[in-house]
């Protein structure tokens, strides 16, 4: 297995002592190359699912093993080059950067890394770029470009360091229904025609149901 998720649990304490528990004692298995897809209502924990899993936030209890390492027991400087090069996110807002063309945006990850190489990172931006139908974008500036083609570009980011797995948190959410179809198929080529491993946070069911394994929170 890829990601092991072994009696995971997550909870807040606020400022008058309350604890606020978000999930418990959650167990799930994900296969390399594998479409999953996270459903479930508002507030049901699927931004906190994906966060845990992608080392932006911490386990209250419980391991998460990847590629055999216990990512709940590791340390910031592990946990950091573990984010730049072992994950690839997609978020709902893109986050790029202003002011910074489609080419620069795509590379930022890759510049973080000990090994950057302008030439051969360049190289793959625009590689990934023409995979993704957006080889005449490449020097315009992020707000030239519609939101589909953003969405795009955010994908190419992720992708820059070949990580290990994608984490996608709600990527069609803000796109129009055809925009939608575009982003969820180029998902789909990198999970069945790349091997990749993609992980969708989604509220969208008839997406959901076209992924290989939907996980439904609360899990019963």
């Amino acid at each position: 297995m890829l990601i092991i998720l072994k009696d995971v649990s997550k909870w807040y304490t606020e400022n008058n002592g309350n604890k606020i528990v978000v999930f418990e004692k959650i167990n799930l298995s994900i296969e390399k190359g594998k479409f999953v897809s996270i459903i479930g209502e508002s507030g049901s924990g699927k931004t906190t699912l994906l966060n845990l899993i992608g080392g932006i936030d911490s386990v209250s209890e419980g391991d998460i093993i990847i590629e055999g390492e216990n990512i709940a027991k590791a340390d910031e400087e592990s946990l950091s080059e573990f984010r730049n090069l072992k994950v690839g996110y997609v978020f709902q807002n893109h986050f790029l950067l202003r002011g910074f063309n489609v080419l620069e945006n795509v590379l930022i990850p890759a510049m973080l890394r000990k090994d950057f190489s302008k030439e051969t990172f360049t190289k793959r931006a625009k590689e990934l770029l023409s995979f993704l139908k957006l080889e005449d974008k490449i020097n315009r500036n992020i707000d030239e470009l519609s939101s589909g083609e953003k969405q795009r570009v955010s994908i190419a980011r992720a992708l820059i360091n070949d990580p290990t797995f994608i984490i996608a948190d709600e990527p069609t959410g803000n796109l129009d229904p055809k925009n939608s179809e575009t982003v969820f198929s180029l998902f789909y080529d990198l999970v069945k025609n790349l091997g990749k491993t993609c992980i969708m946070a989604t509220h969208n069911l008839d997406l959901a149901e076209r992924t290989d394994l939907i996980i439904r929170l609360p899990l019963q």
